[in-house]
């Protein structure tokens, strides 16, 4: 089956852009965006005020693990031990290659992300480069809060500083909807019940 993806939005033009947001400092973890990339560049911390609530994406350290891990057992976790689990989130914390982002309110960490840089392509390099999106998740008592569209435009932020397309999938019921409110359409091809979703960033 040949899949054509034919809803792209610019992350630029939706409603969720971070910029609007006040910036709490200058610089994210990785790599620097390469030369040309202009104002572009790793997720800055950001807060924003939601129903009297200051919410703050940051990065995510080791301290946070005992936050985290119960939302990666709701997300779905291979069977090995949790240590293994932690050792490999503190090596992906010092990979430039992936942005581990959390969302934290009050009550400490309420959501997290995931996203991997796949880097240049062997043909092509940077012109179709992509960032894909593997987690997006929330606690379910934060729900409705603005924290997953926090989230959702820290990752898409630091996407554009480095690549041409953000990419993920989410279930057709429980998490599609949730991106079709921000304004996205993911495409049902190839997998009908995890549709894919594409952002054209635009050039770098």
């Amino acid at each position: 089956m040949t899949c054509a993806f034919t809803s792209l939005r610019r992350f630029g033009g939706s409603a969720i852009t971070a910029s609007r947001w006040r910036k709490t400092r200058s610089a994210g973890r990785g790599e620097p965006p390469p030369a040309g990339a202009g104002n572009r560049s790793p997720p800055p911390g950001a807060a924003r005020i939601l129903d009297g609530v200051s919410i703050t994406v940051r990065e995510l350290t080791g301290a946070d693990w005992p936050r985290l891990w119960p939302m990666l057992r709701d997300m779905g976790v291979g069977d090995e031990p949790a240590e293994v689990h932690r050792e490999r989130f503190l090596l992906l914390l010092a990979d430039p290659r992936w942005a581990l982002l959390g969302a934290v309110d009050d009550d400490g960490l309420t959501g997290y992300a995931a996203a991997q840089d796949h880097g240049p392509h062997l043909r092509s390099g940077d012109a179709h480069r992509t960032v894909r999106l593997h987690d997006l998740h929330v606690r379910p008592d934060r729900r409705r809060r603005g924290v997953g569209r926090a989230l959702l435009a820290a990752v898409s932020e630091w996407a554009a500083g480095r690549a041409r397309h953000l990419e993920w999938q989410a279930h057709r019921e429980r998490a599609a909807p949730f991106y079709e409110r921000l304004g996205h359409r993911g495409d049902p091809c190839p997998q009908p019940d995890y549709p894919t979703f594409l952002v054209d960033l635009g050039p770098r």
